[in-house]
């Protein structure tokens, strides 16, 4: 099965990608509406964040 990523979660809900990140990690210029639908389909479809992703965005290789 394939894991799914904020691209594929971006896709879904007809959003971009910057905004399903920044509604995941409850950024204020993101609207409550927003934030609650994307951590639904988050929740729904299993979302785990890349534990790659994470650690190069913190240059921890």
């Amino acid at each position: 099965m394939k894991r799914i990523t904020i691209k594929d979660l971006a896709e879904m809900l007809n959003i971009s990608t910057s905004t399903v990140s920044r509604a995941l990690k409850d950024h204020p210029d993101i609207s409550s509406t927003v934030k609650q639908r994307v951590k639904e389909a988050a929740e729904t479809f299993n979302y785990v964040p890349n534990d790659f992703a994470i650690n190069f965005r913190k240059k921890i290789f």
